[in-house]
């Protein structure tokens, strides 16, 4: 991901990129790896307490 979406929130990106629905898809069937998936698709990273982080 670039500058393009930097300033934006996650559901900002999510949905910008056309990956909302899956995100939401994923922690509603409580699917933690997938939801992790297209998370990292958005340049973020889970830290050591389990939050998510810009790379």
């Amino acid at each position: 991901m670039g500058d393009e979406i930097s300033g934006m929130t996650v559901n900002e990106r999510l949905f910008t990129v056309g990956l909302l629905e899956a995100f939401e898809n994923a922690l509603a069937a409580g699917d933690d790896e997938a939801a992790g998936e297209i998370l990292d698709k958005m340049g973020l990273y889970r830290d050591a307490e389990g939050m998510f982080r810009s790379l």
